[in-house]
């Protein structure tokens, strides 16, 4: 929990919007905080999300590639789980 002291004229701002949304300034207060303060995600998402749009193709020769390559890094992930654990390691997946 935090407390803000709020006064003047923003207070009377606060308090005016408060009375016409029939609430209390708190619920304001915290809506506006949260509509404008960054979400701490919210950088990683953005970066994502450009990677995402750089790497998009819908080539078919480039989407098999990309397939082959994951199926091979899982493969090597489970045999180096095995070589690790030994025969009675946990399957990572069925």
């Amino acid at each position: 929990m935090l407390t803000i002291t709020v006064q003047g004229p923003l207070e009377d701002r606060l308090k005016r919007a408060a009375e016409s949304e029939k609430t209390d300034p708190q619920a304001i207060a915290q809506r506006v905080l949260d509509q404008h303060l960054p979400n701490s995600n919210q950088a990683t998402i953005d970066l994502l999300a450009r990677w995402e749009k750089e790497e998009s193709t819908t080539d078919p020769a480039e989407l098999a590639r990309r397939k082959s390559e994951g199926e091979q890094f899982m493969r090597t992930l489970a045999e180096n789980r095995l070589a690790s654990e030994g025969a009675d390691a946990r399957k990572l997946w069925p």
